[in-house]
């Protein structure tokens, strides 16, 4: 039992040690490899729920926020190019009129607003990562598009300044952070592949620059699904008011910074 559980200890070190960087995968699956035989042959099935659970805490707590902290300076650029296609279309640069009034949720059922929500920024988060390889062009054109969407609707909103973000920010915080993170990560991995190419890029590098870029655009993805819940079920609600859900948003918002505080003083005392 007691080398039951050195095993166990060994290969939990294992995984974090390939997580932050320490291993490379061939060694990896090396090591892995006999110790997932010298488990099985003590009666271990390494794939196990507590396995699997410790393996989710881990890309929690340490790989997800990890791999956005590798990518912290693309993804500032790209907050920076929504911020900026934002500024541009708030400018009203088009001399269309945008019926505010009429919302897409007095149109469709909780459910089903939900279930679209989900999968349109899926495939703007999903396609913005693959496209990212044709020297990160797209990427910057889907982030600048973004940005200039959101001011070009607050730009002809006839809401006010208040009742506007009310309807932005309950699900905006986590989706913006999920969208700009991930988008980010895309730059980053687009630049890498680029570099790869050059006597200053490897194989090895490029393929960790995909595994992070990949852990930010799976976390993002969990973000995304649980903003499309509140946009759906709670940022439409007339029973809510104006400072009711923005105080909601301040909560969320305050919730991530911790979360991403907490991940970084933990990640620096591995």
């Amino acid at each position: 039992m007691k080398d039951l559980e050195l095993y166990k200890d060994r290969l939990f070190m294992l995984r974090q040690d390939l997580g932050r960087g320490l291993i490379s995968q061939d060694v990896y699956d090396k090591l892995a490899g006999e110790f997932f035989i010298a488990l099985r042959l003590n009666g271990y099935e390494p794939f196990n729920v507590k396995s699997f659970r410790e393996r989710l805490v881990d890309f929690i707590l340490f790989k997800y926020p990890k791999s956005i902290f590798d990518n912290a300076i693309f993804i500032i650029l790209s907050f920076f190019i929504y911020l900026f296609g934002f500024l541009i279309g708030s400018l009203r640069p088009l001399t269309l009129i945008l019926n505010m009034n009429s919302t897409v949720s007095n149109q469709y059922s909780s459910f089903v607003l939900f279930v679209q929500i989900l999968m349109n920024n899926l495939r703007v988060q999903s396609i913005s990562f693959v496209l990212s390889i044709l020297a990160d062009v797209p990427t910057v054109f889907t982030i600048f598009v973004n940005g200039f969407i959101l001011g070009l609707v607050y730009s002809y909103s006839s809401y006010s300044f208040l009742d506007f973000w009310s309807l932005i920010l309950p699900h905006g915080v986590l989706e913006l952070t999920a969208m700009i993170t991930s988008f980010g990560a895309s730059l980053g991995f687009g630049y890498r592949f680029l570099k790869s190419f050059s006597r200053y890029g490897s194989y090895e590098a490029l393929r960790k620059a995909a595994g992070t870029a990949l852990n930010v655009v799976l976390g993002g993805s969990v973000l995304l699904f649980v903003a499309a819940f509140i946009e759906a079920y709670f940022t439409p609600s007339h029973h809510i008011d104006s400072v009711n859900k923005l105080i909601f948003s301040l909560v969320m918002l305050m919730i991530i910074i911790f979360y991403l505080t907490y991940s970084w003083l933990k990640i620096r005392r591995a």
